[in-house]
């Protein structure tokens, strides 16, 4: 996985072509998403919500398989999918968290429909993967201080437990929502 991020560091996403790259990269993008405890605790209580099942002690080895399933669809899909790089030159930084890749189509307690996925890889890059047959909601070229703060804010939202940054300065906005 390793080299795929590193080329995105680079700012070279044509690895998105090449189909083993592919699957590297939704298979950890999956795992990354599945690993969290957050995601546990949320699927756990949803599944037993909504269907009265309790996978709670199965978690470990159901949390790889949904991570492999989810893979493997968003790699069929990939054709109909973007992936872009999006750089960051606004006066706020990228953070990330415990809960690094998150749906921007998500939230709200219950299982998302659609997935549109956002994965912060440095202070100043991320990947966004679009739903099947969108456009970006945004690019480099568009992208506002006001939209960073805006992801930044779903990234802590989204989290568990903890938020990171680059400094302490991207992470004031989000203080006092570790407090309450």
């Amino acid at each position: 996985m390793g080299s795929v991020l590193e080329r995105a560091l680079r700012k070279d996403i044509s690895f998105y072509s090449d189909e083993q790259s592919c699957v590297t990269l939704f298979h950890f993008l999956a795992s990354q998403h599945m690993r969290t405890k957050g995601v546990k605790v949320k699927s756990i209580e949803i599944l037993k919500r909504d269907h009265g099942l309790d996978i709670s002690r199965i978690w470990a080895v159901m949390s790889h398989m949904f991570a492999t399933n989810i893979g493997m669809t968003v790699f069929l899909e990939r054709k109909r999918r973007k992936l872009i790089l999006v750089e960051n030159t606004t006066n706020l930084a990228f953070i990330t968290g415990d809960q690094p890749l998150i749906n921007l189509r998500g939230g709200g307690g219950k299982s998302p429909t659609e997935l549109c996925w956002y994965y912060p890889i440095s202070p100043c890059l991320a990947l966004i993967l679009t739903e099947v047959q969108e456009e970006p909601a945004f690019s480099t070229a568009s992208l506002t201080s006001t939209r960073v703060s805006d992801l930044n804010a779903l990234i802590a939202k989204a989290s568990h437990k903890q938020v990171f940054a680059q400094s302490p300065t991207a992470l004031q906005p989000f203080i006092h929502q570790a407090k309450t």
